[in-house]
């Protein structure tokens, strides 16, 4: 998929080590993907929403179900808890 600045690519691409994490080609978690690799599946995220996402989690707030709320965000807010370090 071709970048834009408002959307972000994620793609989990498996090698002869093992699948890996990229965001818009940059490999960030995983082996590297020796030869190239193949592309399992691809999403487009809104980086706003990336980067939202992101803060949530680095500030211990856990999604803790999949129930669609319809909100603009994707997120169910009587499903997000804050995590307690356990």
């Amino acid at each position: 998929m071709a970048q834009t600045d408002n959307y972000v690519d994620i793609e989990v691409v498996n090698g002869v080590e093992g699948p890996s994490l990229c965001i818009n080609g940059y490999r960030v978690a995983g082996p590297k993907p020796w030869g190239g690799g193949h592309v399992i599946t691809t999403w487009r995220v809104k980086a706003a929403n990336l980067r939202e996402y992101l803060k949530r989690a680095m500030h211990g707030v856990r999604k803790t179900c999949n129930v669609p709320d319809g909100g603009s965000d994707g997120v169910h807010e009587s499903c997000v808890r804050r995590s307690t370090g356990a």
